[in-house]
């Protein structure tokens, strides 16, 4: 189950719709079930995709986010000979 992160004060990133991360008990298995794992990647996108108003524009700037983590990825690589 997804839930949204309520602070216990008011905070500057209240409004910035996180998503609450379980703990998991299991390191091995509890770390990849979906219940964690899709809530600490949605924080993990910028505050400009979570907040989209509709599905057009969030998977227009998805598109947009995840292009340019690939290119920052090949740049590094072909110009760092990272591996």
């Amino acid at each position: 189950m997804l839930s949204i992160h309520k602070p216990v004060r008011p905070l500057r990133s209240s409004c910035t719709l996180f998503l609450t991360v379980p703990k998991s008990r299991i390191k091995t298995f509890g770390d990849a079930a979906f219940s964690r794992y899709a809530p600490s990647h949605w924080n993990s996108f910028p505050e400009d995709l979570r907040g989209a108003e509709n599905i057009d524009i969030f998977k227009c700037r998805l598109k947009t986010y995840l292009l340019s983590l690939a290119f920052m990825y090949c740049f590094m690589i072909l110009h760092f000979n990272f591996i």
